[in-house]
């Protein structure tokens, strides 16, 4: 998404890369988002941290939702050179519901497989690790 684009917005949902947080992430990244770009009554989501973590800050007017999402491709680039990285692969899915608001869910990607309504997916051994 183009840096001129973002937040790309969708109803009360609107979408970030998440470098604008910074480039070493603090711990709570999800909590930063929500502070720094949060209002009432929106969903912030954004990538980046390439961790799995939600916030929720309250007010009066309304709560803000920040949502970060999982890692959606290789969890051992080669930059890393080998060092852990603390990253984890999810599917997040988000629906605009009619009114604007927003319903995200998370479906952790572990071992190559995800649970989605009850039912197990599994990914190709081809894509494990790397963006479906």
């Amino acid at each position: 998404m183009p840096e001129k684009a973002q937040p790309l917005k969708r109803g009360r949902l609107r979408l970030l890369h998440g470098h604008q947080i910074g480039r070493h992430l603090p711990k709570h990244h999800a909590a930063k988002v929500a502070d720094k770009w949060g209002a009432p009554g929106l969903t912030e989501a954004f990538g980046h941290s390439h961790r799995p973590g939600m916030h929720v800050r309250g007010s009066v007017e309304g709560s803000c939702r920040a949502v970060a999402v999982g890692a959606g491709r290789t969890l051992d680039p080669d930059w890393t050179q080998g060092r852990p990285a603390a990253w984890e692969t999810e599917l997040r899915v988000a629906y605009v519901l009619p009114w604007g608001h927003v319903a995200a869910y998370s479906a952790p990607l572990i071992d190559g497989a995800f649970v989605w309504a009850g039912r197990v997916y599994r990914c190709p051994p081809t894509l494990r690790g790397h963006a479906l």
